[in-house]
């Protein structure tokens, strides 16, 4: 009878152990979930603060777009976004002379790369420095006193909008070249990894400013024809 006894306090013992665990997973879960929701809450109403104190659809589109890129999310995207620019350097250098058809499609990926971690870097950096303020009326009171910070997004955003094109003219130029060196013309090929990498690298960059463009398109057209971020 003791032997029964205590096998039954053993599995009653672990039968509320088991409750407390499953008890406490899901409390856990709720309180992720309510944090989740608390995050994207709050970022719809930051833009509904962004509507109300914009005086035109540009200064709303500047407001959304920082509210927006400031946001968890995107900084996991830039994070991983981090991958091609390191892939640009890798291929550039490694295949630095192996393209003689169009000798500066290394050169576009290596200095492209550079330039990409950079722009990268500093934006990741304002991010971080931005989830350190109470609000974005303090932040942009910070990012006011230093002029630098915008004039160096500026510089880096405008190059790297002119070296793509560069980058656009000089891949597509020689479309499609050799990809292995012949005997009676030696200078007329390219490699294979060096060209279609600098081909996917320019279509997924368009690719992006097309996503972002119909972005800024919905945004503007909310903002202007619908409600939806209007204050009740």
């Amino acid at each position: 009878m003791a032997r029964v006894f205590m096998s039954c306090n053993g599995s009653t013992a672990q039968e509320a152990d088991e409750d407390r665990s499953l008890t406490r997973s899901k409390f856990q879960y709720s309180e992720k979930t309510d944090r989740d929701e608390a995050q994207y809450g709050a970022i719809y109403l930051q833009i509904q603060e962004a509507n109300k104190e914009a005086d035109h659809s540009l200064d709303f589109l500047c407001r959304a777009v920082g509210i927006l890129c400031n946001t968890l999310l995107a900084t996991v995207f830039l994070g991983m976004l981090m991958v091609l620019p390191v892939g640009m350097i890798s291929v550039g250098v490694k295949y630095l002379s192996d393209c003689p058809k169009q000798p500066k499609i290394p050169i576009y990926l290596l200095v492209g790369g550079c330039f990409g971690i950079l722009f990268l870097l500093v934006v990741i950096w304002k991010q971080i420095q931005y989830r350190r303020y109470d609000s974005m009326d303090v932040f942009y009171d910070a990012e006011d006193a230093d002029r630098s910070s915008r004039l160096t997004d500026i510089v880096l955003a405008l190059f790297h909008v002119v070296w793509l094109g560069f980058g656009t003219y000089w891949v597509f130029e020689v479309w499609e070249p050799n990809y292995e060196q012949l005997l009676h013309e030696p200078n007329n090929w390219c490699d294979k990894t060096v060209y279609l990498f600098a081909v996917c690298q320019i279509i997924g960059c368009y690719a992006l400013v097309c996503l972002g463009s119909v972005v800024l398109f919905a945004l503007c057209i909310c903002y202007k024809y619908t409600a939806c971020f209007d204050t009740k």
